[in-house]
This record gives structure tokens, C-alpha cells and sequence, in this order.
């Protein structure tokens, strides 16, 4: 089964019905606000996260709260659950053979471990920050890199594509489950999730 993911959502989605609240304990944020993108499955709007920027890997890049993409990817199947403690984000999808999942880049390092049925397939570094959304005083949350939640995903045969600019709306042609960003997004930040040239 082909599932189709894009924009802001390929960013991540995994968790489930935890609160934003529970997911604090990353690393330090040099995050700042860019905007606010829908994140969209099956023409339903399910939330409408900030994007956060920051630097990952020398690079400036997009960042998502792991609980709204979480919800989402249960929306299409995939159980995704947070760990705080071990830094580890979990997916389940009994569609999915793990040993034939291979991300782009390898597994790599990182202060977080991204599992799929069990099976390590990524590292990469999460960051935590304030959810705009909540105020001056909100809870502390988990944002994820788009680029490496892009790979995931793809790897996950969850394909679709971001844009800063307008979002990716990518119809499923066999009329299976999408996910799909819209708008609003920095208009610097690439289709791969990352921001400037090259």
C-alpha cells in the first residue's frame, strides 16, 4: 500500500494522543518561529503547528512538533509513540517489513533514535522550544527536522514533498490516504526542508 505525504506533515507524524506537554526533554533550541502550516489528511485539516527555524548540521532548517505529526501518521496507520527519557521515537506499521526500510544517509548520529517495528533506521538531532501556539508560558515541546522526517517517510513509501512557499497538495491518484502542508511557511526554506541554495 503506497501512502502519499506532503508538506509541512512530511516533516513527521507520529505519536498519538499524548500531549504536546510530555515530549520536553531534548536538547537545547536555538528555534525561532516562522510561520504556521496546516497539516492535512485526506482533505482534513488536523492542526496548524508553527514551524520553528533553526540550525541543524551547519544548516538552517525547518522544524515540526513531534505530537502533531504524530497524530497525523495515525491517521494513516502508522503508531507512533515518543519516549522523553531514551529519546526515542517509535513507529509501528504491521505493512512494514523493517529490514527493508533504508533511509537516505544511513542511520547516522544524533540525540534521537528513530525505531520502525523495533529496528533502528535513523539518528538525527531533535530540539525542544515553547509552542507559539500556547503563549509565553506554554508547555516545552519536541520539534523534529524536516529533512530527516522527509526521509523517513519516503523510505516508509510515504512520499510527497514541501515547500515553504505554498505547501505540497499532492492528490493520490489511486485514491489511497494522503497527507499533505499547505501554505504559510518561511519562503526561504527548500523542498527539501532545509533553508538557502543548493
Amino acid at each position: 500500500m503506497k501512502r502519499t505525504l506532503s508538506g509541512i506533515a512530511s516533516a513527521a507524524i507520529v505519536l498519538g494522543a499524548i500531549s504536546p506537554m510530555a515530549f520536553g526533554a531534548t536538547s537545547t533550541s536555538g528555534l525561532t518561529p516562522a510561520g504556521q502550516l496546516p497539516i492535512v489528511v485526506n482533505g482534513q485539516v488536523l492542526s496548524n503547528p508553527y514551524e520553528m527555524v533553526g540550525i541543524d548540521s551547519g544548516n538552517k532548517t525547518g522544524f515540526f512538533p513531534i505530537y502533531y505529526f504524530s497524530q497525523a501518521l495515525a491517521k494513516i496507520g502508522i503508531q507512533a509513540t515518543w519516549n522523553g527519557v531514551t529519546h526515542t521515537w517509535a513507529l509501528t506499521d504491521s505493512n512494514v517489513n523493517a529490514a527493508n526500510v533504508q533511509v537516505a544517509g544511513g542511520i547516522g548520529t544524533g540525540n534521537t533514535t528513530v525505531t520502525v517495528n523495533g529496528t533502528v533506521v535513523k539518528k538525527f538531532n531533535t530540539q525542544v522550544a515553547r509552542d507559539p501556539a500556547a503563549g509565553p508560558k506554554g508547555p516545552i515541546t519536541t520539534y523534529l527536522p524536516i529533512y530527516y522526517i522527509n526521509n523517513i517517510l519516503k523510505a516508509l513509501n510515504i512520499n510527497g514533498s514541501f515547500s515553504g512557499q505554498a505547501g505540497a497538495q499532492h492528490p493520490d491518484p489511486n485514491g489511497r490516504e494522503h497527507l499533505h502542508g499547505g501554505a504559510l511557511a518561511d519562503p526561504g526554506l527548500r523542498a527539501d526542508g532545509r533553508h538557502g541554495c543548493g
